[in-house]
């Protein structure tokens, strides 16, 4: 790296010449364990770990923190109380350490402090307390960003496999033995820091004081948070400057408000005893939504609403939408139809309980979409049909994305669909008689992600391909299977792009 910058074998070294706020700004971008290894090079990078403006450490899954005989040794026999983060916190307290020790009269401040943790023990609260106050103090009055996650569980049971949630399983025994519930809040101090741009923090405690002030946060992200939910809506009425929220599996959440600012993107993903939110979407560009099919109040947008990019994904737990849940979902896409230029429509059960016309006849017209990813399974009988319906409603769309789920063989209504199935004559007559004007006209880029070939996705990816008349590019993404099947799949495709031109790749 030290002769990066010579001019030639014998000239100066102009890399090492830069100024330290520079060469610390360039070490910044490189994992911190990397850039605390630039001292090696000679001893004029000796003290630039000082001037590294960010901080990052993740700490990595490792199985023997899944054992419960190791843990045990840990927590009950060890003389020592020492949690198995050990590690982990002597690695973090080794780089803020060499950068209080390089420090000099012209110290770089502190733009960004991010931890996670695997699994955090009340043992770890107060070396995590001294790191936070560490970085507030090291804020020096500029821009602070901090990213605090104390485990890396998933915030929503939806979804997850067996081993993930034994996995969790396995975390709520070692609480149980081990945990206070009061052992993860965040220090006082941290809610009156004027230095502040963004807040990320998962499995916290938010027990803030009576007077919060965090004039210029613009970023908060709260994932597991379990304080009641009116100190959730008073720690955002105390960010003026909020543009970016995200709730995130925070189930004492249920009235949110944030009339009072102009936010830019919104977040809600897993919180499902929300029962409202009012936001001023007046500069909201971007809404995402991952959970059951909401109530119709739960989103209510005042202003001009002016949303560009829009994400829906229900959860892999629903098994068929009834005709009372199409409707509350048809209501929420339609508060974002007139002007959504990107949609990401997500469910394994996409098109269940569709099998009809009459079940899209009040489907939402995305007049100005250009951009469609859909997610589901294929497998069942009537996604081909819901497909049909939805690109009828998407007259100038130019990218259509297919990601295709795997059939779960444990979920009985899975199996039930796909025995009951393979392609109907009503679904075959419905994709062949559909008028397609964006595939005709519009449609130029078409992917498919986990490409199997079973009945139900060529039938799809025929009807697309056969109707694309103006396609220029084609991606398909294979699961692993065999070369020979692969290469079938891969001639069959070839022979229905109707547009000969187009380009294709398969990965």
């Amino acid at each position: 790296m030290a002769s990066v910058g010579r001019q030639d074998a014998g000239g100066e070294d102009r890399l090492s010449g830069l100024p330290d706020r520079t060469l610390g700004h360039i070490l910044s971008f490189l994992p911190t364990m990397e850039a605390g290894r630039a001292a090696m090079l000679s001893s004029r990078w000796r003290d630039i770990f000082a001037s590294v403006h960010t901080i990052s450490y993740v700490e990595l899954y490792d199985p023997k923190t899944m054992d419960t005989d190791t843990w045990s040794t840990f927590y009950f026999d060890s003389e020592e109380r020492r949690s198995t983060n050990g590690n982990f916190l002597d690695e973090v307290n080794g780089a803020l350490l060499c950068r209080r020790r390089c420090a000099g009269p012209e110290t770089t401040p502190l733009r960004v402090f991010r931890v996670s943790f695997q699994d955090y023990h009340h043992w770890d609260k107060p070396m995590v307390d001294r790191w936070v106050t560490y970085a507030l103090q090291q804020a020096g009055g500029e821009e602070l960003h901090l990213d605090l996650r104390l485990h890396a569980g998933v915030a929503c049971k939806c979804g997850r496999s067996a081993e993930s949630d034994s996995y969790e399983e396995y975390f709520r025994r070692r609480r149980r033995r081990g945990g206070r519930q009061s052992s993860n809040r965040l220090p006082s101090r941290l809610f009156s820091c004027a230095a502040l741009r963004s807040l990320r923090v998962a499995y916290c405690s938010l027990v803030p004081p009576e007077e919060i002030s965090l004039p210029a946060v613009e970023t908060l992200h709260l994932t597991g948070v379990r304080n009641p939910g009116a100190t959730i809506q008073r720690l955002i009425s105390a960010c003026p400057r909020l543009v970016d929220l995200t709730l995130e599996g925070c189930p004492e959440a249920r009235r949110v408000s944030v009339l009072d600012k102009r936010l830019r993107r919104l977040s809600l993903r897993c919180c499902q005893n929300l029962e409202s939110v009012a936001v001023d979407a007046s500069e909201l560009v971007a809404f995402d939504y991952r959970g059951t099919v909401p109530p119709e109040t739960l989103l209510t947008l005042h202003g001009t609403p002016r949303i560009s990019s829009c994400t829906v994904e229900f959860c892999d737990r629903i098994k068929l939408f009834g005709e009372d849940e199409l409707v509350r979902v048809r209501k929420l896409l339609d508060k974002f139809a007139d002007a959504a230029r990107y949609l990401r429509l997500g469910s394994r059960r996409l098109g269940c309980g569709m099998e009809t016309e009459s079940s899209f006849s009040g489907f939402p017209t995305f007049s100005a979409l250009r951009r469609l990813e859909l997610t589901g399974c294929p497998e069942s009988r009537s996604t081909a049909i819901a497909l049909a319906r939805i690109l009828e409603q998407t007259p100038i769309l130019e990218a259509l994305t297919l990601f295709m789920k795997p059939v779960d063989n444990n979920d009985p209504g899975s199996k039930d669909d796909v025995e009951g199935d393979m392609v109907t004559t009503t679904t075959t007559d419905a994709m062949a008689d559909f008028p397609a004007q964006c595939l005709r006209h519009r449609l130029r880029e078409f992917n498919l992600v986990h490409y199997g070939g079973n009945e139900a996705q060529r039938k799809v990816a025929e009807m697309v391909l056969g109707k694309a008349l103006v396609l220029q590019k084609v991606c398909v993404v294979f699961p692993k299977a065999p070369v020979a099947l692969q290469t079938s799949l891969m001639n069959e495709i070839k022979g229905w792009v109707v547009n000969k031109s187009a380009k294709m790749m398969f990965l």
